[in-house]
């Protein structure tokens, strides 16, 4: 696949979720009892990590963005904003990892562990902070 320079990483992304998908295929065909794992506990671990990663998060908040100078009611604000789209989006993540893995095969489990597992959790939560610091007004520096 012949892609120009600026769109290599999706190149790489490709190879690299392909490969994924192939050693999944691999396993499975060496030995099948490996996946054993059902859907059940799937999307029991899928929203046990995601429920951690929540309460997680107003921590993170708390040592990193509340050390910045803004009114503590707009810090509360852009948190709950933060927790909300996480309370929102875990039950929609799950209830789409159902869907694929009940209208697909059990081989999408560790791409979806990959793609929107943990990682995509923590992924999200960067790019909100980084929503919430940079909406800061600017910084006076205390020396």
């Amino acid at each position: 696949m012949r892609l120009e320079p600026n769109n290599l990483p999706i190149k790489y992304l490709g190879r690299a979720l392909s490969a994924v998908l192939v050693l999944s295929v691999l396993v499975f065909l060496l030995s099948a009892d490996a996946f054993t794992y059902s859907l059940g506990e799937h999307v029991s671990d899928q929203l046990e990590n995601s429920y951690r990663c929540l309460l997680v998060f107003p921590f993170l908040l708390g040592m990193g963005y509340y050390l910045f100078h803004e009114r503590p009611g707009v810090k509360l604000v852009y948190s709950l904003a933060i927790e909300l789209y996480f309370f929102v989006m875990i039950p929609h993540k799950v209830i789409l990892h159902i869907v694929i893995l009940h209208f697909g095969t059990r081989l999408a489990m560790p791409l979806l562990y990959i793609c929107l597992g943990s990682s995509f959790d923590m992924l999200a939560f960067i790019a909100l902070y980084a929503w919430a610091l940079s909406n800061l007004p600017p910084q006076r520096q205390i020396m």
